[in-house]
């Protein structure tokens, strides 16, 4: 009897470890779903994952990445399905800071957490990035990210040069660079600088050869490039057809041959872009 027992006894113990062993397997299979629907912007198959896991609204991967984190980084525009996501996710009460808020394009929310919490308007990240600058540097077709930069200057946020460039306060920039020529040859975590955002702001109109001039003046470099290997050309490429600017660049110095890290010149993105006049100027020897 004693030996049927603990035969009894172990092949329970095994059961009740296969059980949570599966349970635990369910779970990081529905958290490798949610994040594949997060990051694709799938708000219909996300919906469905959570409707079968409601734990997965407060989930986080390994490294305490949660699901609302994934979708805001991969947000693009106002009406994109990454944004649906961080508003669903929202609404099932998913924590969410100041960052995530700005990067998806959030305004009720920053204001939110303001409100609770003012001294979070020049926070910094782990990456260094302050919500203002967050904001400025979204994608431009993300237009309420600029609705809540404008708000974030309204509450006092601290104006830095590379948010004034790519929000297109000129003015402001050229004053910046006047009273802080330090700020000129700093660069964020991701490699990029005043100068190459110079080239690429929000709004084309608001593109400044006396802005690039200025900084250039002051010292920054035309062959400098960011950690994936982009020049002020490549930016430059990406955003407009502005040809004269790319002469003026060129002859202070730009590396027509620099590829970046897909192994794509000026000239290639200005082609993908469409930006044919341009393109005419970044053809180099090699191309």
């Amino acid at each position: 009897m004693r030996t049927l027992l603990l035969i009894s006894s172990v092949l329970l113990g095994s059961l009740l470890g296969n059980v949570v062993q599966n349970n635990k397997v369910g779970l990081a299979s529905n958290l490798e779903k949610a994040i594949s629907a997060a990051t694709r912007g799938d708000l219909s198959s996300f919906r469905s994952l959570v409707a079968i896991d409601s734990s997965l609204v407060s989930a986080t991967n390994p490294e305490g990445t949660s699901l609302i984190q994934y979708a805001a980084a991969e947000v693009s525009q106002d009406e994109s399905g990454q944004r649906k996501i961080v508003q669903f996710l929202l609404s099932k009460n998913s924590e969410c800071d100041i960052f995530t808020a700005t990067r998806a394009g959030i305004l009720d929310e920053v204001r939110s957490i303001l409100d609770f919490n003012p001294d979070l308007l020049n926070a910094r990240n782990l990456q260094g990035y302050t919500p203002l600058q967050i904001a400025a540097l979204a994608p431009v077709e993300l237009r309420s990210a600029e609705k809540i930069a404008q708000y974030l200057i309204q509450k006092g946020a601290e104006l830095d040069l590379v948010s004034a460039i790519r929000l297109g306060l000129t003015d402001e920039a050229l004053q910046l660079v006047k009273t802080h020529e330090d700020w000129v040859e700093r660069t964020l975590s991701d490699g990029s600088s005043a100068l190459l955002w110079a080239a690429a702001p929000r709004k084309a109109h608001s593109r400044s050869k006396e802005l690039i001039a200025l900084l250039l003046k002051k010292g920054a470099s035309a062959s400098a490039c960011d950690k994936k290997g982009r020049t002020v050309l490549h930016y430059l490429a990406s955003a407009s057809d502005d040809k004269d600017l790319a002469e003026f660049l060129i002859d202070k110095g730009a590396d027509l041959s620099k590829k970046d890290s897909e192994g794509k010149t000026a000239y290639e993105r200005a082609l993908a872009e469409k930006h044919l006049e341009l393109a005419q100027v970044l053809v180099s020897p090699k191309n």
